[in-house]
């Protein structure tokens, strides 16, 4: 879904390497600009009852 990636943290590259890193990140990019509750972030991920 996302394709190649990078991110940053200041100066710093941080590896998403890992699909749940990716798939956090896609729960968050999909609601840029709100606080994403934990709860919805696990759901987004794992699905509901993961």
């Amino acid at each position: 879904m996302l394709g190649s990636l990078r991110a940053r943290r200041g100066d710093r590259e941080l590896r998403l390497n890992r699909a749940r890193d990716r798939a956090v990140l896609a729960v968050l990019l999909a609601h840029v600009g709100r606080p994403v509750p934990v709860a919805e972030i696990i759901d987004g991920v794992w699905g509901r009852g993961g």
